[in-house]
């Protein structure tokens, strides 16, 4: 942290109004400078309009990237990798990474859903595979909405 003056911490404060300060009584010299230093950064930042990178995802979840994919979360990195391996063992013939399924009624476009992987097996058959942490109601109604249109069985990891 650095060392402000007196004057400095004056010009800080003088020179942006988006700092609103609140010292205690008893507050010390240092403790006021942090004050003034975590006012003035969250001014900055909020001037610029950029997020701090510590700021967690709504539903905690992490973004990964493998093979230079960037998946939303570790579950669905890890079925990945899972998944990948298969593949490579001939067990299914074809991965397909978010594969898309446009929802259209009368011609209007209503929505787009995106899978996690559709899989393809030596024998032809094919699953959906989406995996989920949290459902939410958007994802449930898409999901009824994909599986009536195009007949299949979305399955949920």
């Amino acid at each position: 942290m650095p060392n402000l003056s007196e004057t400095d911490l004056q010009a800080i404060l003088t020179n942006n109004k988006a700092i609103k300060l609140k010292a205690n009584k008893g507050d010390s010299r240092a403790s006021a400078t942090q004050k003034v230093l975590r006012a003035y950064e969250a001014s900055e930042t909020s001037a610029k309009g950029t997020e701090s990178p510590e700021k967690r995802s709504k539903y905690g979840n992490r973004k990964v990237e493998i093979d230079g994919v960037r998946f939303d979360s570790v579950k669905e990195s890890n079925y990945y990798l899972f998944l990948k391996s298969e593949l490579e063992a001939g067990r299914i013939n074809k991965l397909e990474l978010q594969p898309e399924f446009p929802i259209e009624i009368k011609g209007t476009h209503i929505c787009l859903y995106k899978a996690d992987f559709r899989v393809t097996y030596p024998d032809g058959r094919k699953e959906t595979i989406d995996v989920k942490g949290m459902k939410t109601p958007v994802y449930r109604l898409k999901k009824k909405l994909v599986e009536a249109k195009y007949l299949i069985k979305i399955i949920e990891i």
